[in-house]
């Protein structure tokens, strides 16, 4: 038996079945004494993800899964169905030679039978299992270009807590556990960020834009916009934000701020104003959650076949909306 304090691993948000009043109401009543305006847009956004998070622990319906506890997705095939009918029939001729005779011996051809037979029904639900997955990351492949709707939803799935990574190829060796795999992962994905060196570059283009944009920042250091971000603006940036996608790494998606109270726009409102005012974005709304997805048609075991997909920071996300919208 299980405590109801156990630490939560992984939770699914059920939105169609949360109650809405409620989950709007535990945001108001938690962020009802705190002054967000005077704070910095950091530490407003904190407690806004805060409030929102425990607001859904109190007003969802979720779907657990404990540490420890295995995630199993039943996948079922002609081939299973062959194996686990031959494994039956087997296992049945076995009992009832036994029935008859008594015990056998180890080596005995019914005995060795049920053994075999067993093996093969699981050979054949790895088999499958293999299939399935080199199936799925095709289709991750595919629908990147095709189907958003179907790529974010293959995106979750394949970073859920019982997904499976495969085995990567480092250095000549197969690296079968993904915490030792990842260091590697790190630092194949800061490679590919870092400019290479490349002759045909032109370095006085480079060297030209630098000293323009030092020009600028100079111009402009005085300057203090004067442009406020407003109620409707936190509006329209919400209503375009994309729903069913992968939470960020807050563990927030556009959901939350679709459900979130009206008097929670005012904060926010005076949030993204105050980014603008002081002309710096934190460091917070630029983070991300990299997932690794194969390249179509390449060896998912070598590194160098897979690309990143980042999953962006919410408010981040929100402040595209804005600014898109005031140019």
């Amino acid at each position: 038996k299980r405590s109801k304090h156990t630490l939560l691993k992984h939770k699914k948000i059920l939105w169609d079945t949360m109650d809405k009043d409620a989950y709007a109401c535990h945001i108001q009543n938690l962020l009802e004494d705190k002054n967000l305006s005077l704070l910095k847009p950091s530490k407003s956004l904190s407690l806004v993800t805060e409030a929102m998070n425990m607001a859904i622990e109190k007003s969802t319906v979720t779907k657990v899964t404990y540490p420890g506890q295995k995630i199993t997705r039943r996948i079922w095939a002609t081939s299973i169905k062959d194996a686990v009918r031959k494994s039956k029939d087997t296992y049945f001729a076995y009992k009832e030679h036994v029935k008859e005779h008594g015990e056998i011996p180890t080596d005995h051809p019914l005995k060795v039978a049920k053994k075999r037979s067993s093996r093969a029904v699981r050979a054949a639900q790895r088999r499958e299992t293999a299939i399935a997955r080199q199936q799925k990351l095709r289709r991750i492949s595919q629908a990147s270009n095709q189907d958003q709707k179907t790529f974010h939803w293959l995106i979750k799935h394949h970073t859920s807590a019982g997904y499976k990574p495969q085995p990567l190829k480092i250095n000549g060796e197969i690296i079968p556990d993904p915490e030792k795999a990842a260091p590697f992962v790190a630092d194949h994905y800061k490679k590919l960020a870092t400019p290479a060196t490349n002759e045909a570059f032109n370095d006085n283009h480079l060297r030209q834009v630098n000293e323009d944009l030092s020009r600028m920042r100079e111009i402009t250091r005085g300057i203090r916009p004067s442009t406020n971000v407003t109620v409707q603006e936190i509006k329209e940036g919400i209503n375009r934000l994309n729903t069913g996608k992968a939470a960020d790494h807050n563990g927030l998606c556009a959901e939350h701020l679709k459900y979130a109270p009206n008097p929670l726009l005012n904060p926010l409102a005076q949030i993204f104003t105050n980014i603008y005012s002081e002309r710096e974005v934190d460091n917070a709304l630029k983070r991300g959650t990299k997932t690794s997805v194969p390249k179509k048609g390449k060896d998912p075991s070598n590194l160098d076949n897979h690309r990143g997909i980042t999953i962006t920071d919410l408010y981040g996300k929100l402040l595209e909306h804005i600014i898109k919208n005031k140019e």
